[in-house]
């Protein structure tokens, strides 16, 4: 009977294949994926932060007939004044607006 041709000792082995050297993997190739998300979470708190930095940098336009003294009257398109919202204490105790042409705090006597 014929022995089978890998027992045949006439035939050369297959020579042992080379060692490899066991290393522990590094921080970098244990954690790509912690890595990645936490880099990716970064970029966008840095995207977040920088839109809002560059919103609070604007000035708001606001137009000059708008920046009038409080106590200014104003007159609407319709006629008349506009006076401010403010109150006085009078010295019978009672608070007055302002009112008149003058926008003025008027008491009663």
């Amino acid at each position: 009977m014929d022995s089978p041709a890998h027992l045949d000792p006439s035939q050369e082995l297959p020579p042992p294949p080379e060692e490899k050297l066991l290393r522990a993997p590094t921080f970098w190739e244990k954690n790509t994926g912690k890595i990645n998300w936490l880099l990716l979470v970064l970029i966008v708190l840095v995207l977040i932060a920088g839109t809002f930095y560059i919103n609070s940098q604007k000035q708001p336009q606001i137009p000059p007939e708008m920046l009038s003294p409080r106590t200014q009257p104003s007159m609407p398109q319709g006629g008349g004044v506009v006076c401010t919202a403010d109150a006085r204490q009078c010295p019978d105790g009672s608070y007055v607006g302002r009112s008149g042409p003058k926008c003025e705090f008027v008491c009663p006597k």
